[in-house]
């Protein structure tokens, strides 16, 4: 109760928020979009944002793999070939060029990080040795 109540009387915190929600749906959809363009597939645009949300509520659900590895692609070829009708070989190659390039532009700005903080693999290792140790001490407690 106490949620709905803080909601209701801060509608002012939030529209920010809301914007920016808005934005990541709007250009995610965009994205993946672009992307059926990329492949020549051309799904009506409602259908599509309905199978896109469809698609993303699926992605909510918990996985017991590391980084949700191959469930996004799993209900994609699921949902995907029979809601927008497109052949699941290509909705398949589509999801694993879109997990590929989300990788690797992970990575990318992963490593420009530690270029811009400085930090190198020793420092790195040092703060992972530093991490472990004190784990280990309050356990030890």
């Amino acid at each position: 109760m106490k949620a709905v109540r803080l909601l209701f009387t801060s509608k002012t915190k939030m529209v920010k928020p809301a914007a920016v929600t808005l934005v990541m749906f709007v250009v995610g959809n965009f994205q993946f979009y672009l992307l059926f363009l990329a492949f020549d597939l051309r799904p009506p645009v409602v259908d599509f944002i309905l199978a896109g949300s469809l698609l993303g509520l699926l992605g909510m659900i918990p996985s017991s793999v590391p980084a949700k590895i191959g469930q996004f692609e799993t209900f994609g070829v699921l949902t995907l070939p029979h809601l927008l009708n497109i052949d699941k070989n290509a909705v398949f190659s589509l999801l694993l060029l879109q997990r590929s390039i989300s990788i690797i532009v992970i990575f990318i700005l992963g490593f420009v990080s530690l270029n811009i903080l400085k930090l190198d693999w020793e420092s790195l290792k040092s703060i992972s040795l530093k991490a472990k140790w004190s784990l280990t001490k309050k356990e030890d407690k």
